[in-house]
């Protein structure tokens, strides 16, 4: 179908603009999102991995603020090494935490905004994204070598939610392996 050759076309224009630009450090943290959201949505995220692999060569201050953005691609294509230099563990468990934290309190609200079922949703959600997201931080720690980094992680992760889901995940991560894709 012509119409959807075109517009497949035009995504990859559009990114391959945005490679160019973060290439020559024109705005990278926007175009690089740009890049990331486009190369997911075509199911190219190697060429994600691509870029970030060469800021880490030859720009590497941009590659410290676009490692998050990275991570999700750079996992997919089996490329831990580049979490061992930009993940802090410390502070990318506490901006996790504070992620959980905001949730609980938007499910404290007491009002008819937050019917039960919409309650139980989004509690459901919030676990399931806190689980995910210390699995995978774990996960990364232990592909690194940092064991004690990781067990420290998963004793502070049980502390703030102490599940069933969150301790298989955990066990799992401790051996390496990563969750399941979440959104």
């Amino acid at each position: 179908d012509e119409i959807f050759r075109l517009a497949l076309d035009q995504m990859k224009a559009m990114r391959d603009k945005a490679e160019t630009n973060v290439r020559n450090g024109v705005e990278p943290q926007g175009y690089f999102r740009d890049l990331v959201s486009l190369n997911e949505r075509l199911g190219e995220e190697q060429k994600t991995t691509e870029l970030f692999l060469w800021l880490d060569q030859n720009q590497p201050e941009s590659a410290v603020g676009l490692y998050r953005m990275a991570q999700c691609a750079l996992i997919k294509s089996k490329v831990f090494e580049p979490a061992g230099r930009y993940i802090d563990p410390q502070s990318t468990f506490e901006r996790i935490v504070a992620v959980l934290n905001a949730h609980r309190e938007y499910l404290a609200i007491d009002g008819p905004e937050l019917g039960p079922e919409r309650k139980a949703e989004s509690k459901r959600f919030c676990e399931e994204h806190f689980c995910h997201s210390v699995a995978t931080l774990v996960a990364l720690l232990v592909l690194n070598g940092k064991g004690e980094s990781a067990k420290s992680v998963s004793e502070k992760a049980l502390l703030e939610l102490d599940h069933q889901p969150v301790r298989d995940a955990l066990a799992n991560a401790q051996s390496g392996v990563f969750p399941a894709p979440w959104p």
